[in-house]
This record gives structure tokens, C-alpha cells and sequence, in this order.
């Protein structure tokens, strides 16, 4: 076996450990930009999260990189989330064990309660025997959803709602009436719905001057943002739409909630199709998104 060395990642290896994670998950690209931007919000973040990285290299070249965070929205002091990445060419020559075993350190050493980790299923040979060997067990699984939007049948769809709700994108509330008031009505379905979505922990919410940094994210879209506003203003619904990593004609779905009074009405349905209606408008060719798989039917 040849010998390796593992240490701390410092910023300087950010690119290196974003062409890792490209590499390994090339569905969910990540530039260094966009890794380092994360990076510093979680340092910056009030709830004082930890994040601490290490690479492996082999020859000179950063083979493999190591990660434990902890994610605003699904914090508790003592949850982490932690992932293994080795590129297929550094496979078998002991750096995912050797990394894992500096992750169960460190985790002893902070009295981690809870630890989060994952894997794809395409790819079993890479890290599902080291995720049971460490312990871990399945609680969750999330799949990926592709839709080519040249081949959409828009007139298949039809998706009107219910009287007196109307569509209404984030940059049209903003034009309406102003930035902060577009934001509360955002915040606010954001917060009475997202705990819903199915999820391996509970949701910690943020508080408004956090969730404001959701519509500074490079990737946010004012005219991505769907809302079903009700006659007095509230959005029953909402839906996003956000760019895409390097990638103009490629969109991906974030989060979409509708208010428990209001489901099984067809404003999820209608938000939808709305969004994709724009965003073929828009040149968009293809919208991705990630759902856990007891949310297949939508």
C-alpha cells in the first residue's frame, strides 16, 4: 500500500475538495466559489456551527477530503453530519478508513450524540460498507428527478385554482410592495410549511435576518419564487426555482410548501406548472430536483 498523507484541509484546498465532490456527484456540481461560500457562512452563522475538513493525498495529488458539519436547519448542539469522498483512483489504498477513523475521533472528542451521512445508491462500491462498519443505519432515502422541458407536454397539465388565488412571483411582491414586506410573506409560508417536508431530523428554523441571506444566495431567482397568494395577501403556497451550477438552461427545484389548511387543492400542482412554464419561456431546457421517496407521487 502506498503510503499517503492525511491532515486538516485549510481554505487553500477548497478547490480540490469541490473537484471531488463534482467528481463523485457530477448531478450536484459545486464550484469552489459556491464551497467557500458555504464554508464561511457556517462559520459566520449565530448558532456558532462547527465544520472542521481533512484531505488525503497520494503522489502529491488531494485523492480524498473528509467533513463534519452542522447544518443550520437541522441543528442540535450535538448532531453532525459528516461524509467520506475518495475519488475511484484512490480507492482500496486505505484512505476512506483512515479518514472515517479521523472523523469517529473527533466526533468522540466533541460528544457527538447524533451523526447524518449518505450515500447514492449508484454508486454502493464507495461508501455503503464504511457507513456500516462505522455504525450508521438507514433512515431516509431522497432520489433525484429530471425533466426536459423541450419535450413537456404543457397542454397535458392543466392546473387552475381555486377562486380568488392568484400566482404571484417573488419580484412581482417586491415591485408591489417593497423588499421587506415580499420577505415576511415569504418567510412566513416558508416557516409554516418547510417543517412538513420529510426530513432525517427535526427542522430548525431561522430567524428573518438568516432567512433574508436565502434571497442574496448567488443561486436565487426573484422571478423564481412562486407564491398562491389568498384575497388577503397570505401565500397559502409556495415554490422554488433556482439556478443552476455553471449551467444557464438548467434549473433545479427547491423547497415547495403549501399550508396544511390549503392541500390537496391543487396550488402545489398549479405553482409547478406555473414555474415551468417560465422558466421554458426563459430558455430553460431541464429542472431538477431532489425528493424524499415518500413524496414520489409528486
Amino acid at each position: 500500500m502506498t503510503p499517503f498523507t492525511l491532515r486538516p484541509a485549510t481554505d487553500a484546498d477548497i478547490p480540490a475538495m469541490a473537484a471531488i465532490q463534482t467528481a463523485l456527484n457530477p448531478n450536484h456540481p459545486m464550484t469552489a466559489e459556491t464551497f467557500a461560500r458555504e464554508m464561511q457562512e457556517a462559520r459566520d452563522h449565530p448558532l456558532g456551527l462547527h465544520e472542521a475538513y481533512w484531505v488525503a493525498e497520494l503522489g502529491g495529488e488531494t485523492l480524498a477530503y473528509a467533513s463534519v458539519i452542522q447544518y443550520a436547519g437541522l441543528f442540535h448542539p450535538d448532531r453532525y453530519h459528516a461524509e467520506v469522498q475518495v475519488l475511484e483512483r484512490g480507492r482500496g489504498q486505505g484512505l476512506g478508513t483512515a479518514l472515517a477513523e479521523t472523523l469517529r475521533a473527533h466526533l468522540t472528542e466533541r460528544g457527538a450524540r447524533e451523526v447524518l451521512s449518505g450515500m447514492y445508491e449508484d454508486d454502493p462500491a464507495a461508501r455503503c460498507g464504511l457507513l456500516r462498519r462505522c455504525g450508521l443505519e438507514e433512515v431516509q432515502r431522497y432520489f433525484d428527478s429530471h425533466l426536459d422541458l423541450t419535450a413537456f407536454d404543457f397542454g397535458a397539465w392543466s392546473a387552475p385554482l381555486p377562486a380568488g388565488v392568484r400566482v404571484a412571483s417573488y419580484a412581482d411582491l417586491r415591485a408591489e410592495q417593497g423588499e421587506d414586506a415580499a420577505l415576511s410573506t415569504y418567510y412566513d409560508v416558508y416557516c409554516a410549511t418547510v417543517p412538513d417536508v420529510p426530513a432525517p431530523a427535526p427542522r430548525t428554523l431561522p430567524d428573518l435576518e438568516q432567512f433574508r441571506k436565502r434571497t442574496e444566495d448567488e443561486h436565487f431567482r426573484p422571478g423564481g419564487v412562486l407564491f398562491a397568494l389568498i384575497p388577503d395577501g397570505q401565500a397559502a403556497a409556495f415554490t422554488e426555482l433556482k439556478s443552476w451550477e455553471d449551467d444557464p438552461t438548467r434549473l433545479s427545484i427547491g423547497f415547495t410548501g403549501v399550508r396544511r389548511e390549503w392541500r390537496r387543492r391543487g396550488l402545489a400542482l398549479a405553482l409547478k406548472v406555473a414555474a415551468m412554464r417560465d422558466a421554458h419561456a426563459q430558455g430553460v431546457r431541464r429542472i431538477t430536483t431532489n425528493a424524499e421517496s415518500g413524496n414520489a407521487p409528486m
